[in-house]
């Protein structure tokens, strides 16, 4: 597989997931906005390591890591914003 395969796929891979991190949103229970807010994360992480590699090489992010990250920005939300309700509530 070619470099710019792979980044291809991490393209689609971000798009597809950040996709389901909105649908996930819109069910709008407290699970799938958990569920929405770290697909987004992920989804977003995982474009941003692959829209700004360093030089010469892709960063091999898994998705394990990009999880971990999506978790990470979630609590770290949740610790700023306690009661913060949706728009439309």
């Amino acid at each position: 597989m070619s470099e710019s395969d792979n980044y291809n796929n991490w393209q689609l891979f971000s798009a597809i997931v950040v996709l389901f991190g909105f649908l996930f949103l819109a069910l709008n229970t407290k699970l799938s906005n958990v569920i929405g807010w770290i697909l987004n994360a992920m989804g977003h992480f995982a474009c941003i390591m692959y829209m700004f590699p360093p030089p010469n090489q892709l960063y091999d992010v898994t998705f394990f890591q990009a999880l971990s990250i999506g978790v990470a920005l979630y609590t770290i939300y949740k610790i700023f914003f306690p009661n913060r309700k949706p728009p439309h509530e």
